[in-house]
């Protein structure tokens, strides 16, 4: 009877040991993903605003290695994700009097936009722009169309299917919308910034 009693407390011990380390090898995989951005105006002359808002779909941590817009955008509800002012809005004249602001006309940056893949795998970057310009504005890339600046082996895209062509009214405004994608959740994300420049210019008369 001792022997048994034994026999079992020994198996009951080699059982804990390797369930404890297995979760010892499990905790150690444990990886943190923070991506960081950066959107970037460029203003030509114009009188434009615009606003820059973040979405996130709550607790979506599944990867998507198809990135499309109209697969991204039907996955779930989006949540919008605080920002700070000073990164969410900039405009190129004042809102009261419709003149440009000194020094402000050259072009503005908005940074600061971190993006866990912890708390998400799919997030959203709505950029809405007007105009007070009787003339119109258009906007471009300014570089960079095909990556956003991220590498090949980054293992996350940013993905883009706006439509730049047509010009933004005073009773027209434009929003371009972009998704940051984590592809795999089985393999790390490389350290690599994402970047969206946009090139905001007067209509020429």
């Amino acid at each position: 009877m001792k022997r048994k009693f034994k026999l079992f407390a020994t198996v009951a011990s080699l059982c804990l040991s390797v369930a404890l380390m297995a979760f010892g090898v499990y905790a150690a995989s444990t990886v943190s993903y923070t991506v960081s951005g950066t959107v970037s105006y460029t203003m030509t002359d114009v009188l434009a605003k615009v606003s820059t808002k973040l979405y996130k779909i709550a607790d979506y941590h599944k990867g998507n290695t198809d990135t499309t817009a109209a697969t991204l955008a039907g996955l779930g509800k989006f949540t919008e994700v605080t920002i700070d002012d000073a990164d969410k809005e900039y405009q190129s004249y004042d809102e009261t009097t419709s003149l440009p602001k000194d020094g402000t006309d050259a072009g503005a940056d908005v940074t600061g936009i971190a993006i866990s893949f912890n708390d998400s795998t799919v997030w959203k970057i709505e950029i809405v722009i007007s105009t007070v310009d009787p003339k119109g504005l258009t906007v471009e890339l300014a570089a960079d169309n095909n990556s956003f600046g991220v590498a090949g082996d980054a293992n996350y895209v940013v993905t883009d299917e706006n439509t730049y062509t047509g010009n933004i009214t005073t009773s027209s405004p434009k929003t371009l919308t972009y998704y940051i994608v984590l592809e795999s959740v089985l393999n790390p994300v490389a350290e690599t910034a994402f970047n969206i420049n946009l090139d905001i210019k007067q209509v020429q008369a």
